[in-house]
């Protein structure tokens, strides 16, 4: 779990507490100067380099309307994920003037909690409708996660300030991803703290563990730890956490405050993940040591990441910790 309790400016001022609920900032800049701009070039450029990709490699894939079928499929449910949150939040919270929500340290429900849906959703669909709709022609999996993962973000990109201010079902889809203390870079830390670096290196593992002789659902294990244990690690924080421990944020000097509850979850789903895929581990050995070690490096990478950076760490610690025991050659005697 975090919560924001200290921040330090750079003109000598008394230090600033924002705690869960609490709103850090409002969206009146106008979006040209903000992170909004940015993401819609980054989105435009990946998808540059996918159509290249595509038609160099594997051009018979535009034809091939299972494929994109599938890709709609996954925006839809993207999309659906994050109304039903939307509807949530509008149901429990105030919203102001300009159509955002308006919380408090002492309001009960917290976006926090909205949150978290959209981490399942975003980081287990593409990987687990890989295989859905099978077509003719071979697609090598780094395309197809490619074209996925776009599709996901495309859902984040339509709710830039000019598309959702002027449209309700996406300021109701904001709404169950805007956490107050979060703001106004919602977007950023979702984008460019998770997402971004969470697909690329979700790719990167899918292909890695394939083309070194190891299991490619390898992968499966901390993309569930990160999306599941992660995900619930704030709300079960935030509900049953007693005992706070302190991290900071990145590139700064902000503290935030972290449960040990909160990381009990990345403990207990880093054991039943890593048992859920034993058959990925070539021998027995493999599974053994990961399922020793594994559980302590997550919940180290978990307590230590930044403030909504959790994906990549978690990601990182966790691929190269599959990536070396995978390559234990050790047998029972």
């Amino acid at each position: 779990m975090e919560l924001l309790i200290e921040h330090e400016q750079i003109l000598p001022t008394a230090p600033r507490e924002i705690f869960e609920g609490e709103s850090a900032g409002d969206y009146k800049r106008k979006w040209t100067s903000t992170f909004d701009l940015v993401f819609l070039i980054i989105m435009i450029l990946i998808l540059i380099s996918n159509c290249v990709i595509t038609s160099l490699i594997i051009p018979q894939l535009w034809k091939e309307w299972k494929f994109w079928l599938k890709q709609m499929i996954i925006f839809s449910i993207m999309s659906v994920a994050l109304f039903i949150g939307g509807l949530i939040c509008g149901h429990f919270c105030n919203i102001d003037k300009n159509g955002y929500i308006v919380t408090n340290k002492s309001s009960r429900f917290k976006v926090n909690y909205t949150r978290k849906l959209q981490h399942f959703v975003a980081h287990l669909l593409p990987v687990t409708f890989s295989g859905v709709l099978q077509t003719q022609i071979i697609i090598p999996e780094t395309l197809n996660l490619a074209w996925s993962y776009w599709f996901v973000l495309l859902v984040f990109l339509l709710l830039i300030k000019p598309i959702r201010e002027r449209i309700r079902f996406m300021m109701l889809q904001f709404h169950s991803l805007d956490r107050p203390e979060d703001r106004p870079h919602t977007l950023f830390w979702i984008v460019v703290g998770n997402k971004l670096p969470g697909v690329l290196l979700t790719v990167f593992f899918r292909w890695l563990y394939p083309f070194t002789g190891q299991q490619r659902d390898l992968a499966y294990i901390f993309i569930f730890i990160t999306s599941i244990g992660d995900g619930l690690a704030e709300p079960v924080g935030i509900y049953f956490g007693k005992h706070r421990y302190k991290t900071r944020g990145l590139c700064n000097n902000t503290l935030y405050e972290r449960s040990y509850e909160g990381s009990a979850c990345v403990f207990i789903s880093s054991i039943v993940f890593t048992s859920t895929f034993w058959y990925a581990f070539t021998l027995p050995t493999q599974f053994w040591i990961a399922i020793i070690i594994l559980p302590i490096l997550m919940s180290f990478a978990e307590a230590l990441s930044p403030h909504s950076c959790d994906t990549p760490f978690l990601h990182s610690v966790g691929g190269l910790t599959l990536f070396i025991i995978s390559h234990i050659n050790i047998q029972w005697i």
